[in-house]
C-alpha cells in the first residue's frame, strides 16, 4: 500500500513503476478512516467515505463558534532501516 499527495503524483509513480521496473500496478480508492468528534454532544463517529463528511460550515464553526467538530486523521510513527548505499 502507498499513499499519494494527489492524482498527478500517483500517475507519475504508476508510470515509473511500469516503465522502469516492468511492474503491474493496481490502483484503488483510499480506505483511510477519520474520527470525528461532535463538539456539542461529544459523539464520536468514524468516517470511511467522503459522503459521510459533514458540511464545511459545520466543521468550520458556523454554529456561533460553539461545539465545532474536531476531525482526527490516522498518523504513524515509523523507523525505516536501509543500507547506507541506498541513501
Amino acid at each position: 500500500k502507498c499513499g499519494f499527495l494527489g492524482l498527478l503524483h500517483m500517475e507519475v509513480f504508476h508510470q515509473r513503476l511500469t516503465d522502469e521496473f516492468g511492474m503491474e500496478v493496481l490502483a484503488t480508492t483510499p480506505q483511510v478512516p477519520y474520527i470525528m468528534e461532535d463538539g456539542l454532544s461529544g459523539a464520536v463517529t468514524t468516517l470511511t467515505s467522503l459522503a459521510q463528511w459533514p458540511a464545511s460550515t459545520v466543521v468550520h464553526g458556523d454554529r456561533g463558534g460553539k461545539g465545532q467538530h474536531r476531525i482526527f486523521e490516522p498518523m504513524v510513527t515509523a523507523t525505516l532501516l536501509t543500507p547506507p548505499e541506498w541513501l
